[in-house]
């Protein structure tokens, strides 16, 4: 009855009865929530002076009045101890905080080494579209890493880099991380806000074709790449099959030389009586040698030995260093990863700084994995 009484009351009402909509998909209500541009601006404190400073934090607040509505700044720099220093925010009165705490000149970490953190960072963070204002003079610092590592990183990622250029340098440096990721190079002196803003709306552009061959450098041309620890090992393999054919094949040719040669016996080369001659339990000890007793003619019997010392090497087949020979440390540890402090340094992103090691155990080499995450 009362079921009964509700409807005969909303009928006499007069309200319509309407169908809710149903609520927006997960994606959407992510999408709302997602800024259409983040730009993280990384100031390299190193080289620049005074003058510069201003006019670089000038630019970047100018760069809050034309960015899109909802863009977020993140503020970097390759001083201290953290690379990021302000994490996204549009929070005017904060961003000039930050900016204000940079000292000109001050030293910091290698432009490949900080770049590279700036760019995992930002990496992480959900938005249409992603870029970076590297503010440098383009000094090269030693470092950990290679100069191809961040950007290869940043192509990757779809995260294109925007060097604006300090100093009295040529910015040769700057261009080619700006080429290599899709973005531009500009100079301080000419740089505004507006104009900026503008490269910065363009849709990110994908290296195809040559570019891409250009930016990763360290992929081979064709066929799957192979991982870091699988390559080293069968190129190892392999190395030393063909330096036991190589040894082999120049075993062959001595001999065959010598024969085309042979000398007949000669009664005046006999020792004389009067020659003492040594016993046997005076000769020096012999090397260990090669004996080869071998016919190869069918009348001239031969009786050679060769003593062999082949130091044991690693090759790389693929990669930026492909054809490179490594040798393997004979009585200590070889060292493998992408850090520069490695004996053999693989600059690959698939490598960890330390990938692995290669010990001498007797008369082996063995691997050892040292915990890397990329397998």
């Amino acid at each position: 009855m009362r079921i009964m009484a509700f409807v005969l009351l909303a009928a006499l009402s007069g309200a319509p009865l309407q169908a809710q909509e149903p609520p927006s998909s997960v994606a959407e209500v992510l999408n709302k929530d997602k800024p259409p541009l983040i730009v993280a601006v990384a100031i390299d404190e190193a080289g620049i002076t005074q003058g510069e400073l201003q006019r670089t934090q000038d630019l970047i607040r100018g760069l809050l009045d034309t960015l899109p509505s909802g863009s977020r700044l993140v503020v970097a720099a390759f001083s201290g101890e953290k690379r990021i220093i302000l994490p996204p925010t549009a929070d005017r009165v904060a961003i000039t905080a930050v900016l204000n705490s940079f000292t000109p000149g001050a030293p910091g970490v290698a432009l490949p080494d900080g770049l590279f953190d700036i760019v995992d960072y930002l990496g992480s963070r959900e938005a249409e579209s992603r870029a970076i204002l590297l503010f440098s003079a383009g000094r090269l610092r030693d470092g950990d890493l290679l100069f191809e590592d961040p950007l290869n990183a940043a192509s990757s990622k779809g995260i294109r880099i925007f060097a604006i250029g300090l100093g009295q340098g040529d910015g040769k440096m700057l261009r080619r991380v700006a080429k290599l990721t899709g973005g531009e190079y500009i100079r301080l002196e000419v740089a505004d806000a507006a104009m900026i803003t503008s490269n910065l709306r363009e849709p990110s552009h994908e290296p195809s074709g040559a570019d891409a061959t250009t930016v990763e450098v360290s992929t081979p041309e064709a066929g799957p790449t192979p991982k870091a620890s699988g390559g080293l090992l069968g190129a190892a393999a392999i190395f030393f099959s063909l330096g036991g054919l190589l040894m082999l094949g120049i075993v062959i040719l001595l001999v065959r030389k010598l024969s085309a040669h042979p000398q007949a016996p000669n009664s005046s080369m006999a020792p004389s009586a009067s020659a003492p001659v040594p016993r046997e339990s005076q000769a020096p000890p012999r090397p260990a040698s090669l004996e080869l007793d071998l016919d190869l003619e069918g009348d001239i019997p031969l009786e050679k030995t060769l003593v062999i010392n082949a130091e044991p090497t690693l090759r790389a087949l693929s990669g930026p260093g492909a054809g490179k020979n490594f040798p393997l440390s004979a009585s200590g540890t070889t060292s493998i990863g992408r850090s520069r402090r490695n004996d053999v340094v693989v600059p690959e992103d698939a490598a960890s700084a330390q990938h692995c090691r290669i010990d001498r155990e007797g008369d082996s080499y063995v691997i050892h994995d040292m915990g890397a995450t990329n397998g």
